[in-house]
């Protein structure tokens, strides 16, 4: 699911042709391992398609606000690990094993 995330959300980057989004791209891919390590990977996958699916019919709108919505999910669920010193992503746990 890894790669498949990943090109998701870098061809949703170039597709918006945002110098500052893509440019924040380049360092993605460790915030992404994390982020997959720690949310439930159906529920990632359901947000995409909605996203997707709002592109698909024209709904920049909502595309803009199902996106939004999807990193403040991953940002509140990573706040809230790192406040209770809970979060560990999984490549990391599974370096310690």
């Amino acid at each position: 699911m890894g790669a498949a995330d990943r090109a998701f959300h870098l061809q949703i980057m170039t597709l918006s042709r945002n110098k500052v989004l893509l440019r924040l791209a380049e360092g993605y891919r460790v915030l992404g391992m994390a982020v997959r390590a720690s949310r439930d990977p159906r529920t990632v996958y359901d947000e995409h398609l909605r996203i997707v699916d709002s592109i698909d019919h024209n709904f920049p709108d909502e595309a803009e606000k199902i996106t939004r919505l999807h990193v403040a999910e991953a940002r509140r669920m990573i706040e809230q690990q790192a406040a209770k010193n809970e979060f560990t992503p999984k490549w990391v746990a599974d370096a310690k094993l």
